[in-house]
């Protein structure tokens, strides 16, 4: 099973939520979303991640946010 899917389907039971946010560091990844900056998040193997750049993060309580990159 991908990380990704497997991550996925042990939050399933908790509500899980699509919040946009931007790029703010790559090793390690962090992000800016709902007026926090530097939020540790977790990538998803193979993809490409460049500071200042828009994505999503899928979001549950507790733990990081995945981050989906937006774009190619």
């Amino acid at each position: 099973m991908q990380p990704f899917t497997k991550q996925i389907l042990e939050r399933q039971a908790k509500p899980l939520y699509l919040v946009p946010c931007v790029i703010t560091q790559v090793s390690p990844l962090q992000v800016s979303m709902l007026g926090a900056a530097n939020v540790p998040a977790v990538s998803i193997p193979g993809c490409t991640y460049t500071v200042n750049a828009p994505a999503n993060a899928l979001l549950t309580s507790p733990g990081k946010p995945i981050i989906l990159p937006i774009g190619p």
